[in-house]
């Protein structure tokens, strides 16, 4: 179990937070100049009534509806990323970015520059790291609250997970 969430977090440490951040500013760049490269309102009516041409013909609610939007995400989404990949290469990079380059938080609504969010997300790998590999050690003495410890871990060492998408 451990060695999992260990497996994980070594795969999310090899990405260079310094390529990351040469990313965010290009992708800044590219939206300071163009703003419809980030949202595109005419495109963006277009490709939904596409995506969802089966659905609106389908008059369902509920829980039959609820159905046919995961049938058709299911179908459409042909390259499933782990969250360690999709954070990394395209959440902070630009899918969460606002119209002015920087994060909003959903809960508080205030801005956070995805730059120190990328910084606190890997030295928050880092800690994980540490505390994963002090656990292994000790995870014969712990037996049965082996999973206590791991969500200890997770509880205070947590990762921001508030994606926004505008």
């Amino acid at each position: 179990m451990i060695e999992v969430e260990l497996e994980e977090l070594k795969s999310m440490e090899k990405c260079s937070p310094e390529k990351l951040l040469d990313i965010l500013a290009k992708n800044q760049q590219r939206i300071e100049q163009n703003y419809n490269l980030y949202y595109d309102e005419q495109q963006d009516n277009v490709w939904k009534k596409y995506y969802y041409h089966e659905i609106s013909k389908n008059k369902s609610v509920g829980e039959p509806l609820f159905q046919a939007f995961h049938q058709l995400i299911t179908k459409t989404h042909e390259h499933k990323y782990p969250y360690s990949i999709s954070k990394d290469q395209y959440l902070y990079t630009w899918v969460d970015l606002q119209p002015n380059g920087q994060l909003k938080t959903i809960y508080s609504g205030k801005e956070r520059t995805p730059e120190r969010l990328i910084k606190e997300d890997f030295a928050m790998i880092d800690r994980r790291i540490k505390e994963y590999l002090a656990l292994i050690e000790i995870q014969d003495v712990l037996k049965d609250r082996l999973v206590e410890h791991l969500r200890y871990i997770s509880s205070q060492h947590k990762f921001n997970t508030e994606h926004v998408v505008p």
